[in-house]
């Protein structure tokens, strides 16, 4: 796992720049199958987009 996530990291970086931190996440199906579902550059960071 630790493989495989390295590898799409490295793989996303080279494609689009730097980012430093991201959030990948994996779904194991019954089949024993991964899948990647989605690859996020600020995980867990909050944007306050309301008004004050």
């Amino acid at each position: 796992m630790e493989s495989l996530l390295l590898t799409i990291f490295k793989k996303i970086e080279e494609s689009y720049g730097r980012f430093g931190e991201m959030g990948i996440d994996i779904g194991i199906d019954q089949g024993g199958n991964l899948w990647i579902i989605e690859c996020n550059a600020k995980p867990g960071k909050k944007f306050d987009v309301g008004t004050k």
